[in-house]
């Protein structure tokens, strides 16, 4: 009857794999840190309805361009006046300016006139145009640095902008700038801080899984000292984690920034259920049972025990629903379902590995009790 049951379920697993790495692939992430305010919080009401009434302040790209032997040269000036009309054209950008473009008011006996901020066809008036930047608060600091060597450019962008949007504009910006061969440049804005948001994001959900791996990995091999044990362990709870992110793709589900306690709560609870699923199977092997039905006996007395606890673990994290902030409720709902996923991955990988292996490939057979058991007792 097992040996049937396995012909079902390695098949199984290698399509839910397979389709769990297809939508693994079509996660997205999200960063609106709006959703960390409740809706109805007055100070919430009060900021969106300013913001209505106004404009968001982060509706903007700062681009930083860099020359060590000082911004007044005209070919380095040519190349940012070019660079602030072409970003125009970019997607999602608004308008744009710079120190190259800024006309500055002056009262004359005809009237009021402007002349540019930086004379950029009159080198020779470079020196005076310098005292005159550097002294004006309104254009130091935040047009030019205070030693003359950066400039700013400045896209005002679609308010609100999403990470699809700052994805694109990024990569736009980016491959305009690279066009012209900057010493130096840099980015600040809410496009830019996605983008680098989503990289810090993956680079920590990359970090805790490896070090959850291994710190798990140990930890089993200190307590069953068999590399068989340690397989089956890891294998579960990869797949497990797999199998979780494939659920959270195809069911259209973004990663927040609290994305990076996935990994660890998998870990944590793939982990429980398989030591107590080698556990239990291992003394039903040391008391005698063939493979077959010491996999019975796990199932019926230990896959019972842990799915209780599996059903209120889920119900627990399920709760964070009657939060009134968004992403805590998306947590609470995707981590009662990792929970879940979690444990029929043990289920069916420790029912599928384990009969392949016998008692001394498990753990390391001593006369008396372990270190451990001693410790326990």
């Amino acid at each position: 009857m097992l040996t049937k049951i396995r012909k079902i379920v390695f098949p199984l697993l290698g399509l839910l794999t397979i389709a769990s790495l297809y939508f693994t692939y079509q996660l997205r992430f999200s960063f609106d840190f709006k959703q960390f305010f409740p809706d109805k919080d007055p100070d919430n009401t009060f900021f969106q309805q300013f913001v209505k009434d106004f404009e968001p302040d982060d509706n903007f790209l700062l681009i930083g361009v860099h020359r060590a032997e000082g911004v007044f040269d005209s070919l380095f000036l040519a190349k940012v006046h070019d660079l602030t009309l072409q970003a125009r054209d970019l997607p999602f950008v608004k308008s744009t300016q710079s120190l190259t473009k800024i006309q500055l008011p002056v009262k004359t006996a005809f009237g009021i006139t402007t002349i540019p901020a930086i004379h950029c066809d009159a080198p020779e008036q470079y020196a005076n145009d310098r005292e005159k930047l550097l002294k004006d608060p309104r254009f130091v600091k935040n047009w030019i640095d205070t030693a003359g060597k950066t400039l700013v450019v400045l896209l005002k962008t679609r308010d609100s902008i999403d990470l699809n949007a700052a994805e694109i504009l990024m990569k736009s910006v980016d491959s305009l700038v690279q066009t012209f061969d900057f010493q130096a440049f840099h980015y600040m804005g809410s496009a830019n801080f996605q983008k680098e948001l989503v990289k810090v994001e993956k680079r920590e959900v990359a970090m805790a899984t490896a070090i959850a791996a291994i710190l798990v990995g140990l930890i089993l091999w200190i307590i069953f000292r068999k590399w068989a044990s340690v397989f089956i362990a890891l294998t579960s709870v990869g797949l497990g984690m797999l199998f979780f992110l494939g659920v959270l793709g195809a069911w259209g589900r973004d990663l927040s920034v609290m994305s990076a306690l996935y990994p660890v709560l998998m870990v944590i609870i793939g982990t429980s259920d398989v030591i107590h699923m080698l556990s239990k199977y291992i003394d039903e092997l040391r008391r005698g049972h063939e493979p077959n039905e010491a996999i019975v006996i796990t199932v019926k007395e230990i896959g019972l025990a842990t799915l209780m606890t599996a059903v209120t673990t889920a119900i627990g994290f399920a709760t964070l629903i009657t939060s009134r902030i968004i992403p805590i409720q998306e947590f609470g709902i995707n981590a009662a379902v990792g929970v879940m996923v979690a444990y029929l991955t043990v289920l069916l990988v420790t029912l599928a590995i384990m009969p392949f292996f016998r008692v001394e490939q498990l753990i390391q057979l001593r006369e008396g009790s372990t270190r451990v058991e001693v410790l326990m007792e």
